[in-house]
């Protein structure tokens, strides 16, 4: 019995081990390694996030996240990081790590309060410095982010910081959001002259409300701390031709011979229009951008190295550089992409020694002069909006028009004409369902403005388009059916009465009663506003059931209203993120209680529905095996069958952004010259997701057309637990044979 289980633990641990020990031994040595690394001067940070309620704007709370995990992955083995959370009160997420996987999901965990008191954070991190830093050897850095100006006392508030600093503890502000700065700047800023006066250390900086700029602030100010060495970085730019770009990196150390360690990592991000289009990790010290299209760009490098496992450098270095214009590049302006995505058609004017012919034309905005003259001709806009180049006999040229009239004259001013761009009106009307809390919150100014807003949203719709209106506060009522007469619609919203409780789901059960009467040739959508959240006993999940069943083909757009619907904003976030993973299209917004502003709002939803389609064709999934998928795709307008990319004679259509997406997870899909194409790694089951595929112009990113397919694959459950159970049987026989092992006498 006794060699038997010896030669069953014996074989279970060997083959456990060939077959699982490259993974394993792969995640114990990048731990280890990054156990073994310290920087001369270990640091403690303090990550002091707000998470009030105005952090619930737009995506400023996940990039948040996301930026502070970015940092706490920049740190170095030796360096740790603590969490803390703040609105009216502060809640200490997790006491100081270095276990970087503990410290991200930790920051995933986080959730949005009410009030901003900066007190409250810092007197938690205070408190956290004291009973859990490690003493002397650590730098106490306290790094404290918010997108507003404190609820707090300033005197007390600044009395703290001085209790702080004066103890030699450093502080780094940053104030967060374009909208917070003129509020935040003056106090946080306050905050760290007065680190800066007592230490020697702490800045203050601003970022925008993108998660780019801000990842880039956290690295900055890492670099700062984490090491007196540093890495000067250089780079020059180069074109090697049409479309291709390069950046040479060159990273010399302060103090300290470079050739002794490994060539730098380098972060390497770059943006057009405070956009980031490129964002990659390498060690190579050359680094080509293909399909590099005409503009100006920034560039943002952030270096490391590690030398010996005992030292941390860092350095940093931006600029911008130009690309110029090539016959293969493409950024069409957002008037010129929309033509391109839906007319096939063109105007043609010839010019003759008598004039142009024809001299008065309607077009649906493009237009080609070709000369017929025997002498050069020029074409120039009376308002200076646009000229041609001097065109020789037989030669010609066209111009993409944005809507509105043109006038345009000969450059010697020998004749003239003028066109009357139309609107282009899109090809499928919309049928809208508007649903409109009425419940008690929103009595006085919040549903004054309402009401004004939608009927002001109501005058903006197509001739072709239509609306119906529900109402809800704990039951639903379809006031108006789907009309297109706007005076119906008018007076229907006046009529509305605040009162009563608030249940989402008959509203949306509602909805897509009123949606039942729209046909399959029309688009449909429906937009949802309230300001408080929902008392249905079904919670989200029946909330989330409802909107699948009864609106799987349908864009909802949800609305979170006034300063009450800040209580709502996760729950609506939800359902339009939800409505945009089934459907393709859908999304979140909030507006404060202002007319002005929700009608802004409700102009971008519309906006939304009324841009050229695109269509995400010839989708292949190819089983790789292990739960690895590469997908394939093609993407093409739906209005006129323009592929992306593509050129034309009425000018070139840009390369699309195409993601797989499958619950939580995004992967992202690279134009290859023929099609689309990513790699997808799944755990074992079915996964619904689909590939979206987003299109904007450069001078105009927050426009954009989307389009989308569906995609489902399976990955089988693997052997993994026949290894833990042979695992398991091996450890058993061993323990057996150690408590059973023979007794010497």
């Amino acid at each position: 019995m006794r060699e038997v289980l010896v030669v069953i633990g014996l074989m279970s641990l060997l083959f456990v081990g060939a077959v699982c020990t490259p993974e394993l031994m792969r995640q114990e040595v990048y731990g280890s390694s990054e156990e073994e690394l310290s920087a001369r001067t270990p640091n403690d940070f303090a990550l002091i996030i707000d998470k009030s309620g105005s952090m619930r704007v737009g995506n400023r709370f996940s990039e948040a996240q996301s930026a502070a995990k970015n940092f706490i992955n920049e740190l170095s083995g030796s360096d740790r990081a603590g969490i803390i959370a703040f609105d009216s009160r502060a809640h200490v997420y997790t006491d100081f790590s270095a276990n970087k996987n503990h410290l991200e999901q930790t920051i995933d965990r986080m959730t949005i309060g009410d009030w901003t008191q900066y007190h409250q954070g810092l007197t938690a991190a205070r408190n956290m410095f004291e009973t859990r830093s490690t003493g002397a050897n650590h730098r106490r850095i306290y790094i404290l982010m918010s997108d507003g100006r404190p609820d707090d006392n300033i005197n007390e508030l600044l009395t703290l910081v001085n209790e702080i600093v004066n103890s030699g503890s450093c502080i780094y502000t940053i104030a967060y959001a374009d909208d917070a700065l003129e509020e935040a700047q003056e106090v946080l800023g306050d905050i760290a002259n007065r680190s800066q006066q007592a230490t020697g250390c702490g800045q203050f900086f601003s970022a925008r409300e993108d998660s780019f700029d801000l990842q880039r602030t956290y690295q900055t100010i890492y670099a700062q701390v984490a090491s007196e060495q540093t890495l000067s970085v250089d780079v020059r730019t180069d074109t090697i031709d049409d479309v291709r770009f390069l950046l040479d990196i060159t990273s010399t150390a302060t103090g300290q011979q470079l050739s002794a360690c490994f060539a730098p990592e380098k972060r390497v991000v770059i943006t057009q229009n405070r956009r980031a289009i490129r964002d990659i990790t390498t060690r190579d010290n050359t680094v080509v951008f293909d399909d590099m299209f005409p503009g100006e760009y920034d560039y943002f490098v952030f270096a490391r190295e590690t030398c010996d496992g005992t030292c941390l450098l860092t350095g940093q270095a931006e600029g911008s550089f130009l690309v110029e214009t090539s016959s293969r590049a493409c950024t069409p302006p957002w008037d010129e992409l929309s033509v391109l995505l839906s007319r096939n058609d063109y105007t043609e004017v010839h010019i003759t020694s008598s004039g142009f012919i024809p001299q008065s034309i309607r077009t649906d905005g493009v237009v080609i002069w070709k000369n017929l003259d025997e002498v050069p001709r020029q074409v120039v806009s009376t308002t200076g909006s646009f000229q041609s180049p001097v065109l020789e006999p037989g030669e010609e040229w066209q111009y993409i028009f944005p809507p509105g009239s043109h006038g345009y004259r000969e450059a010697s001013g020998t004749f003239s004409g003028v066109l009357r761009q139309e609107n282009v009106q899109s090809s499928t009307p919309v049928d809208i369902v508007l649903v409109i809390d009425n419940s008690g919150s929103m009595a006085g100014s919040a549903m004054e403005n309402a009401r004004e807003a939608a009927k002001n949203f109501v005058g903006v719709l197509g001739p072709q388009d239509r609306v119906a209106l529900v109402v809800f506060d704990h039951r639903a009522t379809l006031v108006q059916q789907l009309t297109s007469d706007k005076s119906r619609t008018s007076a229907a919203i006046d009529s509305i009465v605040p009162q009563g409780g608030t249940l989402y789901i008959p509203a949306l059960r509602a909805a897509a009663q009123a949606i039942r009467h729209s046909s399959s040739s029309r688009d449909q959508a429906v937009i949802f506003l309230s300001d408080g959240i929902p008392h249905d006993l079904e919670g989200v999940p029946g909330i989330l059931r409802v909107i699948e069943q009864d609106l799987p083909d349908v864009c909802l757009f949800t609305i979170g209203y006034a300063e009450e619907g800040i209580e709502a904003i996760e729950t609506l976030n939800t359902m339009g993120q939800f409505s945009s993973s089934i459907t393709g299209c859908g999304s979140f917004f909030y507006a404060s209680n202002d007319k002005e502003e929700l009608g802004r709002v409700l102009g971008e939803v519309y906006a939304q529905t009324q841009e050229p389609r695109l269509e995400v064709f010839d989708l292949a999934i190819d089983d790789q095996g292990s739960g690895e998928f590469v997908l394939s795709a093609k993407v093409r307008s739906q209005e006129n069958g323009a592929r992306l990319p593509s050129e034309s004679a009425f000018g070139c259509i840009p390369v699309a952004t195409v993601r797989a997406v499958f619950g939580n997870k995004e992967f992202p899909m690279r134009f290859d010259g023929e099609q689309y194409v990513g790699r997808v790694e799944l755990p074992a089951g079915r996964h619904v997701g689909y590939v979206t595929a987003r299109l904007s112009a450069f001078d105009s990113p927050a426009q954009a057309t989307f389009g989308f397919s569906r995609a489902e694959v399976v990955v089988p459950r693997g052997t993994q637990w026949y290894l833990w159970l042979l695992l398991s049987l091996g450890i058993v026989a061993i323990a057996y044979l150690f408590m059973h092992r023979p007794t010497r006498h």
